[in-house]
């Protein structure tokens, strides 16, 4: 005979726990506040009247399914009401890490994982990464469950919201980058760059975007080289270049992300030697350079000319 099975516990509940409609609400609140979040932090202003309520929503339903949700309800609430009384966009910082959180969540309310063990854990260090951030903190890198969850759960709709966060941190990093180099006497202006920067990597880890990736650590290691104030004004340019070139190259990537999200992982690559990403359809550098061109095969580059002009149909 075996081992004798473990005694059940015939006073849990295991079916039943949650009404199903609860779930369902749920779902609608976050991906309502997730889009008004997204546009709000997009410029669109007009939106930041019903972000108050919208957040209010989450949050009662994270006390109502999710254990320990109290905590990153409250901290979504407070942001929500910070944003609105400002009547300005929020950081991109703040924004990315918001957006994050609310990624999860909808992450974990469509696989189900909104009530597993270690939940309540996980939900209170989403509330911690918030408050940091929105008391000036650096943003820090993605914790590996939330990695986990974001790579087993990703839909379209899911992504459009991260689309809309990297193109505001990447124009936000731009516009400091610009006017360094208007007036690179004072470096001080790149000291909130490397931070965003280290927020867009994370996100482009977890999406798997890899070359992507590697030419934000790039830039990220030559801005710090430029906040150092080392660098002659012969270096000064060179770096100029690279920078430039890379954030027209991840202009060009995050558009595309937004269309076509399953064939961009093909459609660039970082050259470690030039410390450039470049696309495989030869886009110009910011600074009218054309991109190296990467060898494919016909069909493959057939494939991508359609991409690019679906991309830019949809744009416009």
């Amino acid at each position: 005979p075996g081992r004798d099975p473990l005694p059940a516990d015939y006073h849990e509940v295991v079916l039943g726990r949650y009404d199903p409609a609860w779930v369902t609400q749920a779902r609608k609140r976050v991906a309502s506040a997730r889009d008004s979040w997204s546009a709000v932090a997009g410029g669109e202003l007009h939106r930041l009247s019903g972000l108050n309520e919208q957040f209010t929503l989450v949050a009662e339903s994270l006390r109502r399914l999710v254990p320990g949700g109290d905590g990153l309800g409250d901290a979504l609430t407070r942001v929500a009401a910070a944003v609105v009384q400002s009547a300005a966009a929020p950081e991109p910082a703040l924004a990315m890490e918001v957006a994050t959180s609310v990624l999860y969540l909808e992450a974990a309310l469509e696989d189900g994982a909104f009530d597993q063990p270690g939940q309540a854990e996980r939900v209170k260090r989403l509330a911690q990464r918030i408050e940091a951030v929105r008391a000036g903190a650096a943003p820090e890198a993605l914790e590996p469950w939330m990695e986990e969850l974001y790579r087993r759960v990703s839909d379209r709709q899911t992504l459009g919201s991260v689309v809309h966060e990297l193109r505001g941190a990447l124009s936000e990093s731009e516009k400091l980058i610009d006017q360094f180099f208007r007036a690179p006497a004072d470096p001080s202006v790149l000291i909130p760059v490397p931070g965003q920067l280290q927020a867009m990597r994370g996100v482009l880890s977890v999406l798997g975007l890899e070359q992507a990736t590697q030419a934000v650590l790039r830039m990220r290691e030559d801005v710090d080289a430029l906040i150092a104030a080392g660098a002659q004004a012969e270096q000064q340019l060179t770096l100029f270049d690279r920078l430039a070139g890379n954030l027209s190259a991840l202009s060009f990537l995050i558009d595309l992300l937004g269309v076509q999200p399953q064939v961009v992982k093909a459609m660039f690559r970082f050259d470690p030697a030039g410390g450039l990403l470049r696309s495989v359809l030869g886009q110009p550098s910011a600074r009218g350079g054309a991109a190296a061109q990467i060898d494919l095969g016909q069909s493959e580059a057939d494939d991508f000319q359609s991409t690019a002009i679906e991309a830019v149909a949809l744009d416009e």
